[in-house]
């Protein structure tokens, strides 16, 4: 008995044992378990205040071409992930090679500048960080242009205090500000620091925080701005992500954002890239530098006279195109139209590259293709303009393209020529939602997907179309906020997609749709009882693995009699 207990857990057999239980659950998982949110993110994403007051529009249609500079973002660079399969210092050492070409007036890195202990990231690891520093220090930055900021990877087991980040960053402040000043304007930029400040290891302190301090820090700060042309405010989390707390005049940090006419919010965290406007702020995310899940790059930021424009820009590739006038009404609803008039309308683009350019031209709407000549005086900017009195009162698509030998880039923004009644748009793109059968209902409220520059609130109002009752009813439960709720029916599975029509009281509408998936998908308790059954089952494979491979290498098997 004692050898056969022995045969059983032996290093061969545990390690089979491992191994088939760890691949088929993880298998088994993706495909079977129920891992779908039960609760709607977006229900309760901005904390009750959807708020989407109209911003006073400092951006304007202009010839000039002096009065413009830009910036870069950069995020999440973790410091020291993917050891294994690679040192992501490379990345950011090739982003600042990549620096030489673009110049910016400073450089913005918004958080998760480490990563962590490997593989989980407990605790702070001074080699990271030392590492980081090191790389900083050969491209010769500094604090009047290098402005970093805290996240969530940069103080577990630490952010009671972020010694750390104090130590080793350039800033070694937690929140702060800066100005540029021009002959053409004053621009104010804020950095946040959005990082729990509870010293919890990994897991907890993943999510952000501001609390009343720190808020009370931002309100001062946006006080002095009102002497400013253009507010910018950066963090590592985004604006659903930064808790509950209010300042001591009862304001939450979306409140502040709009009643100081914040033209940006710049954050990263998500490792991805996403644009949406919160009223007359625009929501900024922007994709790793160092652990992405898709290209690794970097965010341009131009401000052209006081119209702000950004294009992701993967690493290492060239050309980099960036229009900067006309204003993409697909980024921000502080875009101006275009008179039906105007005979000469500027078209403006900076073109960063590390070989001469061949060529840069400008098409509308697919036509053709017409030169751009650069800028004197002014390296990097290119211009054209084009007839606006030769274009119908819609929406156009004006594209730039560079041409090197590096290679050939692109830029697209939207236009609008005249004055229209129409509603601005849907703003930002509607969510789709997957479910399990036989899910709770769930709410959406509509309220920050709507925007005009006339009619607010209860002057709009949506209707639904398109909605299948065999799998999903879709219903205004309450018109006045704009809730809408979804009530999956018993046992249904399938997919549709429900058209939303946000009408305005000029009798104008835009629509968008939301993809709505029901699926058969095991839940976890039966998921558990499967899974006993693999763990029963893996035993007994591995066993009969572990017998065959020591009869066929000749081993003593073990005498099951004794």
């Amino acid at each position: 008995m004692r050898r056969l207990l022995n045969f059983l857990v032996s290093k061969r057999v545990l390690k089979l044992l491992i191994i088939i239980i760890f691949v088929t659950s993880i298998v088994f998982a993706l495909l079977y378990v129920d891992y779908s949110p039960q609760v709607n993110a977006f229900q309760s994403e901005y904390n009750g205040y959807s708020t989407n007051s109209i911003h006073e529009y400092k951006a304007h249609l202009s010839n000039s071409t002096d009065n413009i500079f830009w910036f870069v973002q950069i995020s999440d660079v973790h410091i020291g992930a993917y050891r294994a399969t690679g040192d992501n210092r490379r990345a950011f050492r090739d982003y600042f090679e990549n620096m030489n070409y673009i110049n910016p007036q400073f450089i913005v890195d918004t958080g998760d500048l480490v990563n962590g202990k490997i593989p989980l990231p407990l605790w702070q690891d001074v080699e990271q960080w030392r590492g980081r520093y090191n790389i900083l220090m050969a491209a010769n930055v500094n604090s009047s242009f290098y402005y970093d900021l805290p996240g969530n990877h940069d103080g577990y087991n630490d952010s009671a205090t972020f010694s750390f980040f104090l130590n080793w960053s350039i800033q070694k402040n937690l929140q702060y500000s800066w100005n540029r000043t021009f002959t053409f304007g004053n621009y104010t930029f804020i950095g946040l620091n959005t990082g729990a400040n509870s010293g919890d290891q990994w897991p907890f302190g993943t999510e952000g925080d501001l609390d009343r301090a720190e808020l009370d820090w931002l309100e001062q700060e946006l006080n002095r701005t009102q002497n400013s042309n253009l507010t910018f405010v950066f963090s590592h989390h985004p604006m659903i992500d930064v808790g509950h707390n209010t300042t001591s005049s009862d304001k939450t940090f979306i409140e502040l954002l709009e009643l100081y006419n914040v033209s940006a919010h710049i954050y990263g965290h998500g490792h991805s890239n996403h644009e949406r406007n919160q009223g007359g702020t625009v929501a900024i995310m922007t994709d790793s530098l160092g652990q992405t899940f898709d290209t690794e790059g970097y965010r341009i930021f131009a401000v052209d006279n006081d119209g702000f424009s950004c294009k992701f820009q993967p690493l290492n590739v060239w050309p980099a195109v960036i229009i900067t006038n006309p204003i993409d009404r697909g980024l921000t609803m502080q875009a101006f139209d275009i008179p039906n008039n105007s005979k000469v309308v500027p078209i403006r683009a900076l073109i960063f590259d590390k070989n001469p350019l061949t060529s840069v031209e400008y098409q509308i709407d697919g036509g053709s293709w017409i030169s751009m000549s650069p800028v004197s005086g002014a390296p990097n900017l290119w211009n054209s303009s084009f007839d606006a009195s030769s274009l119908t009162d819609v929406e156009h698509t004006i594209t730039v393209r560079a041409i090197s030998t590096s290679g050939t880039s692109i830029d697209s923004i939207t236009i609008r020529i005249g004055q229209h009644d129409t509603p601005e748009k849907i703003n930002g793109a509607l969510p789709d939602f997957t479910r399990v059968k036989n899910s709770n209902p769930w709410v959406l409220d509509l309220t920050m997907f709507e925007w005009d520059r006339i009619d607010q609130g209860a002057q709009l109002n949506w209707s639904i179309n398109n909605v299948d009752p065999s799998l999903c009813l879709v219903e205004m439960t309450d018109i006045l906020n704009d809730l809408v709720t979804f009530t999956p029916v018993q046992d249904a599975i399938g997919t549709v997609d429900v058209f939303f029509t946000l009408n305005n009281t000029r009798g104008t509408e835009v629509t968008g749709y939301i993809t709505i998936t029901l699926v058969d998908v095991m839940e976890l308790a039966t998921f558990q009882l499967y899974l006993g059954i693999i763990a029963l089952a893996a035993i007994v494979v591995a066993v009969v693995i572990n017998f065959l491979l020591m009869k066929k290498s000749g081993e003593p098997l073990p005498n099951i009699k004794k």
